[in-house]
C-alpha cells in the first residue's frame, strides 16, 4: 500500500487490514514504505505486518533483505516532519488530475480518459483510436524479427514507442498491468504543472499531425 498517502479529494484510504472480513484480512500481509510519498526509493526501506503470525514467520524464514539504517532514519524523519509538505504535494497532484482530465477532453479527442482516479499520481489513458490510426498491431508484427526472442512486441509497446518518438513523452504500456490494458497506457503526472502542460501539449501536437494521415511510421 505504498501509494496510500495519495488520495484524491472526497475519497478516503481504507487499509486492507481494517476490512470487516477477518478471514480475508488474516489471509494477507500488508507492505508499506515512504518511498512514493517522499521520494525515498533509494533509501531501500520498507516494512510489512499481518495478523497472521504463520505468514510473518514464513516471510522471515525466506527473507534475504538487509537492514538500511539510513533508510530507517530518513523514513522516520519524513513522517515526523513532512506532513505539511506531503499535504501540499497531495493537493497539487489532485490538481494535476483535474488539469489532465480537462486538457485531454478539450484538446486531444483521439485520447479517452475515464473518471478521475480516487488516488495515486497515475492516470489511465485509452488509446484505441490512436492504435487504429497508426496500425499498432501491424507495427508490432513487423517488429517480430527484430526482437531478441523473435516474438513481436505488444501493440501497446508500439503506442509507447510512437509517443516517445513523436511527442517526446514516455508512457507505460497498458498490457504489462494485466487484463484490461489493451490499447491503454499509464501516465505519471507527479510533476510540475508547467511540465505536465508541456507533455500534454506535445501529445496533442503529435496527434494533430496524425489526423492528416491514416498511418504514421515509427
Amino acid at each position: 500500500e505504498i501509494h496510500c498517502d495519495f488520495v484524491s479529494k472526497g475519497n478516503k484510504y481504507t487499509p486492507f487490514a481494517t476490512l470487516p472480513n477477518k478471514a480475508v484480512v488474516n489471509n494477507s500481509i500488508t507492505f508499506k514504505a515512504a518511498s512514493k510519498s517522499f521520494g525515498l526509493a533509494a533509501m531501500k526501506c520498507a516494512w510489512f505486518f499481518s495478523d497472521n503470525v504463520e505468514y510473518i514467520n514464513r516471510v522471515k524464514a525466506q527473507n534475504r533483505a538487509d537492514l538500511s539504517t539510513l533508510g530507517m532514519i530518513a523514513s522516520k524523519a519524513a513522517y515526523a516532519g513532512g506532513e505539511d509538505w506531503l499535504n501540499q504535494c497531495v493537493d497539487y497532484i489532485d490538481g494535476n488530475h483535474d488539469f489532465t482530465q480537462k486538457y485531454i477532453r478539450a484538446n486531444i479527442p483521439l485520447v479517452k480518459i475515464g473518471a478521475k482516479p480516487q488516488g495515486t499520481y497515475l492516470t489511465w489513458l485509452d488509446l484505441s483510436d490512436v492504435a487504429a490510426r497508426i496500425d499498432a498491431k501491424g507495427m508490432a508484427a513487423a517488429e517480430a524479427g527484430k526482437t531478441r526472442n523473435g516474438n513481436p512486441p505488444s501493440p501497446e509497446a508500439m503506442l509507447v514507442k510512437w509517443f516517445a518518438k513523436n511527442a517526446k513523452v514516455a508512457l507505460n504500456a497498458g498490457d504489462t498491468y494485466g487484463k484490461g490494458g489493451d490499447n491503454h497506457v499509464r501516465m505519471n503526472i507527479a510533476t510540475s504543472r508547467k511540465t505536465l502542460d508541456a507533455a500534454l501539449t506535445s501529445m496533442a501536437r503529435a496527434l494533430d499531425g496524425l489526423k492528416k494521415t491514416s498511418t504514421s511510421a515509427l
